[in-house]
């Protein structure tokens, strides 16, 4: 006479196959989030490094969500503005900063660096090595940031080149307690990035006004 096998119970699947269920709860969590995360699906625009003393965290999601909704005007669902904070204390100068500059000059190189805002001091400092683009050719930027131009140097018959905007006491900075002595704007000479790099800066000089 054949026995007959009891059919199973639902505490019975959990404790056989309670392993499996899990592993596929969590495979099907990671395939979730990157079909549906926003953050992941756009793409970035453009690379905004600000380096300085401080800043207020809970506002730098607000900053990315302004400057792509305004800057990337109708691409905003598909690309973003990624912005990076780096603090440090004393600037590049300082001896506990000493990696920072090899990391800027590697994330050049790299293209992954379209605009930079930063101490003064430490502008001129990279300037002397050709970081930055001279902007006297982009109108829009020339405009917005007229009498607070950095960096200036006469050129060969075609008058003065500009390589940064002075950026003490815009208020978008100020709403970030971004803390630096006397920020300043520069563009990165090899940015793929040119047009919307130029949109930002404008975009930043008029808004923080």
């Amino acid at each position: 006479m054949k026995q007959q096998k009891l059919p199973l119970t639902a505490g019975d699947i959990w404790y056989y196959y309670k392993a499996y269920f899990l592993i596929g709860a969590v495979i099907l969590g990671i395939v979730g989030y990157l079909i549906f995360s926003p953050h992941h699906s756009k793409k970035t625009a453009l690379n905004v490094t600000f380096i300085g003393e401080s800043v207020a965290q809970n506002q730098e999601s607000q900053f990315q969500n302004e400057a792509t909704k305004d800057v990337l005007t109708g691409e905003s669902g598909k690309y973003e503005i990624s912005p990076q904070f780096i603090l440090a204390q004393g600037g590049l100068t300082d001896a506990q900063n000493a990696d920072l500059e090899m990391k800027l000059t590697a994330s050049v190189a790299a293209k992954t660096m379209d605009v930079l805002v930063l101490d003064k001091k430490d502008f001129l400092l990279l300037q002397k090595d050709g970081y930055f683009l001279d902007l006297s050719k982009k109108s829009g930027i020339v405009k917005a940031g007229e009498g607070h131009f950095v960096g200036m140097q006469t050129q060969h018959g075609d008058g003065k080149a500009i390589y940064g905007i002075d950026l003490t006491g815009n208020s978008l900075l100020k709403r970030m307690d971004y803390v630096s002595d006397d920020p300043v704007l520069g563009i990165v000479a090899n940015t793929p990035h040119l047009n919307t790099a130029v949109q930002f800066a404008q975009w930043l000089l008029q808004q923080g006004k």
